[in-house]
């Protein structure tokens, strides 16, 4: 199982939504956090993108 984490992603990926999609059905954990570890929604992380991607992928699980 991979575990995705936002806040090191924001670090290391060019988008949040490609390493989703890659993950497929092997995505078994997500940490979400803001890219300065604030408030959901106070950074400039793109959770809207991020979310629907995972939800794409957990809908072909």
């Amino acid at each position: 199982m991979i575990h995705l984490d936002t806040y090191h992603m924001n670090i290391e990926e060019d988008d949040l939504v490609r390493p989703v999609r890659d993950a497929g059905d092997r995505l078994g954990y997500v940490h979400i956090g803001e890219n300065h570890r604030g408030f959901l929604g106070s950074g400039h992380l793109d959770f809207t993108g991020f979310l629907a991607a995972h939800l794409a992928t957990a809908a072909h699980a």
